[in-house]
């Protein structure tokens, strides 16, 4: 089966659910894709504490494939600028 995660940011680099489901989902035969916004999370004080587990917040559009997950990432349109920050 191929199954389509939605959600506002994805990172294979910390243990969140929405990883952890993928994870498990591949382990057990199936397909799995995510459609993400091209951010990461906008956590307090970015720049000081998650930027050298992350990287830069954005991240770019475009499809990537990380740990086997195919990861579709879309421009962030909809959201006012207070996430973006």
């Amino acid at each position: 089966m191929h199954i389509v995660h939605v959600c506002a940011h994805f990172t294979t680099k910390l243990e969140y659910q929405e990883l952890a489901l993928a994870r498990e989902e591949i382990r057990t035969g199936h397909r799995v894709s995510v459609v993400t916004s091209e951010w990461n999370f906008n956590f307090p004080n970015y720049e000081a504490t998650y930027k050298r587990i992350l990287g830069d917040r954005f991240i770019g559009k475009g499809h990537f494939v990380e740990e086997g997950i195919n990861i579709y990432r879309l421009k962030l349109i909809t959201w006012p600028n207070v996430f973006l920050r």
